[in-house]
């Protein structure tokens, strides 16, 4: 057995692992990279895989050998990264407020006062004039109110671009 602490991962109680010292006869690079539910994963996940349990001298260039040479990888061709979707150039805009972009910002720390925590940015794309309204939740319903009180002032938008995306970041 040999005792190993992953340096990568921050662990709170400083647990180490104890991975199994694997002779030359034994080892076996498919248990991590050609099993049903290994996916044929790339070079680095498949060390963290094994070293979660295991352990022999040049471990990670035998890994990289395997992979390398990988029947079912080689003709697949795993590409790696996907590639970009492509770009398109938008319509030139000929009066205000007839595209917008809006986004929400947040979760930010609770204002004393109001118990706001989100703020929904919206940005003409014509005059790139900017709005903020503070927002206490980023549900559905508050947006959408907080967007009629901004078209409210400015006209209906005909296009509203929005990246669709969720708010990870909470406090």
């Amino acid at each position: 057995m040999r005792s190993w602490r992953d340096k990568e991962l921050p662990t709170l109680s400083g647990t180490e692992v104890l991975q199994i010292v694997v002779p030359r006869s034994l080892r076996s690079k498919k248990i991590s990279h050609d099993i049903p539910t290994a996916a044929h994963l790339g070079v680095a996940k498949t060390k963290k895989r094994l070293e979660q349990h295991f352990y022999w001298p040049k471990m990670s260039k035998d890994i990289k050998e395997y992979i390398r040479t990988c029947d079912i990888c080689q003709r697949l061709g795993k590409s790696g990264k996907p590639s970009p979707a492509p770009l398109y150039n938008l319509p030139t805009i000929a009066e205000p407020f007839q595209r917008v972009a809006i986004d929400i910002v947040g979760a930010l720390p609770a204002c004393r006062e109001s118990g706001n925590r989100f703020i929904l940015t919206i940005i003409d794309h014509s005059s790139d004039f900017p709005d903020a309204v503070a927002l206490v939740s980023h549900e559905a319903s508050e947006v959408a109110k907080a967007l009629v009180s901004v078209f409210s002032r400015f006209g209906f938008s005909r296009e509203i671009l929005s990246d669709c995306g969720r708010n990870s970041c909470q406090i």
